[in-house]
């Protein structure tokens, strides 16, 4: 054969096997139907595939699948009856009397100044000062002369004060001869220059050559000035032999000691005010009675004010506490001088973290701690005034106090819980209008993780269906029992004490209240912390995440009777693969075909409809179509699943809609046992799939 007939033969045989597969109606032109056949889209469901939050799915050795979730009734946390206050004081601090500096006013009166004031005077007391003046630098002697006396000579402490108002304290007065002559019979005089009123009048009986002497005077109640004035109103000389030195001096020096002024202009030194410790006592009720607080979290906040017109630096110290490196936590810091007749004002804050706080300070034993407050003034060396009345305001606490360790003595305090939450397993997570599990189970557990004993009393649990408005009772010997719950003890810190109780279909009515798919539970229960615990005896302890508290753990082996369990999925279409865009307008018809695999060995009854992108509605394929259940083998389950196509014709603007619009087929499986009294078991391996195929016509010519 040669070439060209085998070319020819090849295509005449390629022409007739396509035209088999058309045909051909003379009666509408050229058309051709070709029943090309494609893949659209496919989808594949099971269990895990409709359940939002597959951690409540436990799937077991033999893939049967279990339903596991824990829904807590009440919690009870110390907080709930436990508070620390804030304790906030505004207290003013009279700063009572400042202290004068100290510092030493010395005078010297020297024998030529002494000598030449006797001369002024005339007469034998002048002859006498003359012939010693005359023998400077010789030696003479000098014989006893009495009644000497000298003018007022001014002692000037106007840099110290300006005057100052006496509440205590002494004036020292030192006489230090360095004369070459012994002296007596001293009668001297301190007097304010401007007001008058005597200091100071003493006797000195002797005060031998290169002696002092040195008496204190008490001031109380007297006013001093910053002039004042000396004054000698008797000298008596000793005979001496001496060489003669006008420059020999006799000195006079006053010092304030420990001079408290009650008002005054005047400069002072560095001085503390004020250095208490005072106790202070947290009110909490019921008789609670704490011995250690540990603080997460807390500040100190202070507002000083001070009409004090020096820097003012104070301390506040959270005396009894110490933080995780063993320092007292506290505020240290300085108010500026105030204006004149006016106040200075500085707030403060100081965070504390991880402070614990002692509470056995106090004469009690219990609910105490210790502050120390420190006023310091620090003088700026100028003078400046000062009244009594001046004082520093502080307003300071401590606030916003969050523990996260309590010990001692709790209290005992009764919380009531009544209300209602919703469980999100079946509210949520399935889909379904009724179940009824054979062996479903539930521990419920009571945990105290407080250091102090509990009664708890369960009054009522109602399950509620709040969609079809069903109501049930758990009925079980738990519930209106109380149930008596230790706490842990010291130092067991963190533990957590249980006790549980496990219902099932033969101690309840279990099987009932899971059947109708509670989505709400309401409950009435009372607590009695702390029930067996006596003042007195503080060894409750608690942390800021104990408490006691009650919660169900649900296990649900899906293994029952299901009705209307619905099981949903929504897949993309590509009608591309099939249909070249460009072609679309020349489909005439297609066959839609849902190819169908069932292996729960349930009844399922199918929707499947097209949306366009947005989610709109574009048409219905499928209308409760029902695909029979899988036949489970001898070992209970389906190995062999049941398979079903439907099919559906569309034509004209129909199949033009669903090619240019449908982007999502969405696919709806209800579930049913049939007959309704048989148990089935879900496994993990059972799916639901489905894949959307179609034969397309498409029209060529007119």
């Amino acid at each position: 054969m040669t070439t060209a007939r085998i070319f020819w033969l090849i295509l005449i045989t390629s022409i007739l096997i396509l035209i088999s597969g058309c045909k051909f109606d003379p009666n509408k032109g050229l058309n051709w139907d070709a029943d090309l056949v494609a893949p659209i889209a496919s989808s594949e469901v099971g269990i895990f595939d409709v359940i939002s939050d597959t951690s409540y799915i436990q799937n077991g050795t033999d893939n049967l699948l279990t339903v596991v979730f824990r829904d807590t009734i009440f919690s009870v946390t110390p907080s709930d009856f436990i508070e620390i206050p804030d304790t906030s004081l505004r207290q003013a601090f009279s700063l009572g009397s400042l202290e004068i500096t100290s510092d030493t006013i010395s005078q010297k009166i020297t024998l030529g100044f002494m000598l030449r004031q006797l001369m002024a005077q005339g007469g034998t007391t002048g002859l006498f000062a003359q012939s010693i003046y005359s023998s400077q630098g010789q030696s003479q002697i000098v014989l006893p002369f009495t009644g000497i006396t000298a003018p007022p000579y001014v002692v000037d402490a106007s840099s110290f004060f300006e005057y100052a108002e006496i509440e205590s304290g002494d004036l020292s007065l030192t006489i230090t001869n360095r004369l070459p002559m012994g002296l007596a019979n001293i009668i001297f005089q301190i007097k304010n220059q401007n007001l008058g009123n005597e200091l100071i009048r003493d006797t000195f009986d002797h005060i031998a050559v290169n002696e002092s002497k040195t008496r204190l005077y008490d001031m109380s109640g007297d006013t001093v000035e910053s002039a004042m004035e000396a004054n000698m109103l008797n000298l008596d000389i000793e005979q001496a032999q001496a060489i003669i030195d006008t420059n020999d001096y006799l000195r006079i020096a006053i010092v304030a000691v420990k001079m408290k002024a009650k008002t005054a202009t005047a400069s002072f030194p560095d001085q503390t005010v004020i250095d208490s410790n005072r106790v202070v006592e947290y009110r909490f009720g019921g008789g609670i009675e704490l011995t250690k607080i540990g603080l997460k979290s807390g500040k100190i906040k202070v507002d000083a004010y001070s009409s004090i017109q020096d820097t003012i630096q104070f301390l506040y110290q959270f005396a009894s506490a110490y933080d995780q490196n063993g320092q007292i936590p506290g505020i240290q810091n300085k108010i500026p001088p105030a204006p004149e007749n006016g106040y200075s004002y500085k707030q403060f804050e100081q965070t504390l973290e991880n402070v614990v706080i002692d509470l056995t300070q106090g004469p009690k034993g219990f609910n105490s701690y210790i502050e120390r407050i420190k006023i310091d003034l620090i003088g700026s060396g100028n003078v400046v005034k000062f009244d009594q009345q001046d004082s520093v305001y502080l307003n300071f606490g401590l606030i916003d106090m969050i523990p996260n360790y309590i010990e001692g003595y709790i209290g005992k305090d009764t919380v009531v819980f009544t209300g209602s939450k919703a469980m999100e397993i079946f509210g949520d997570k399935f889909n379904v209008d009724r179940l009824y599990f054979t062996d479903p189970k539930l521990n419920v557990v009571l945990a105290n993780s407080i250091g102090a004993d509990a009664k708890i009393e369960m009054k009522n649990i109602r399950f509620s269906n709040t969609q079809n408005g069903q109501s049930m009772l758990l009925n079980t010997d738990l519930v209106n029992n109380a149930q008596y719950l230790n706490g842990p003890r010291l130092p067991n810190v963190g533990q957590v004490v249980n006790n549980t109780f496990s219902l099932n279909k033969d101690n309840s009515n279990l099987p009932d209240v899971i059947g109708m798919m509670p989505n709400e539970i309401k409950y009435n229960v009372k607590v009695v912390a702390n029930y067996s615990g006596s003042p007195g005896v503080r060894n409750n302890f608690a942390t800021d995440t104990s408490n006691i508290s009650a919660f169900m753990d649900f296990e649900v082996p899906l293994h029952g009777l299901f009705e209307n369990f619905v099981m949903t999925d929504t897949v993309n279409v590509n009608f591309s693969t099939s249909v070249k865009p460009q072609d679309i307008e020349k489909v005439e018809k297609a066959t839609l075909k849902l190819k169908l695999q069932n292996q729960f060995p349930v009844q399922v009854t199918v929707d499947a409809v097209f949306y366009d992108e947005a989610g709109n509605l574009v048409k219905t394929m499928a209308n409760a179509f029902v695909l029979q259940a899988g036949v489970p083998g001898a070992n209970g389950i389906v190995t062999t699943p049941v398979e079903s196509i439907y099919a559906q014709v569309f034509e004209g603007q129909d199949i033009q809609n669903i090619l240019n619009k449908a982007r999502k087929l969405s696919l709806r499986y209800r579930l049913d046992t049939k007959p309704l009294n048989e148990n089935i078991k879900l496994y993990s391996t059972y799916k639901i799939k489905a894949k959307l195929i179609g034969n397309f016509t498409y029209k060529f010519g007119a």
